[in-house]
């Protein structure tokens, strides 16, 4: 058998009713930046978090989104309890439209995820292999949080 040719993830397409809202929501939720903009408005928008390596390219549409499409995002234990932190203050909804909260963490054993959906309905997921630090850091913040008046 020859050599595999190895294929990098370069973009993922997404529908959304407003590039460039979209766009800010990517910023605010991921700490992502626009890398492109197509002059035609209905896109793409490129928003990348690694400097455009890979991206997200937002094209506007009137196509309603499939929440059960689920683009995942993988974080260090690290990053992923710096976004349970900003969770109250992003007003992220969870797959069934709730406010997302620090509960809301799925343990699958060896990952930890939240998912939630954008403003347009598409679905998300952040997830962490970082596991042990990451559940020690969700339970500290869940007490803490109970713990304030």
């Amino acid at each position: 058998m020859g050599r595999q040719k190895k294929i990098h993830l370069d973009h993922v397409h997404i529908l959304v009713a407003d590039r460039e809202a979209s766009a800010a929501w990517f910023g605010q939720t991921f700490q992502f930046e626009c890398i492109e903009c197509s002059d035609d408005p209905y896109g793409p928008l490129t928003v990348s978090g690694d400097g455009g390596t890979t991206g997200i390219a937002l094209f506007t549409s009137k196509v309603v989104p499939d929440p059960n499409r689920v683009v995942a995002f993988r974080v260090e234990g690290g990053e992923f309890l710096a976004f349970a932190q900003r969770l109250h203050d992003l007003a992220l909804s969870n797959t069934e439209g709730q406010p997302l909260g620090l509960t809301d963490v799925v343990d699958h054993g060896d990952v930890l995820s939240y998912y939630f959906l954008d403003p347009d309905g598409n679905g998300y997921e952040l997830a962490t292999y970082d596991v042990d630090a990451a559940r020690r850091g969700i339970k500290d913040l869940i007490a803490e949080t109970l713990m304030r008046p």
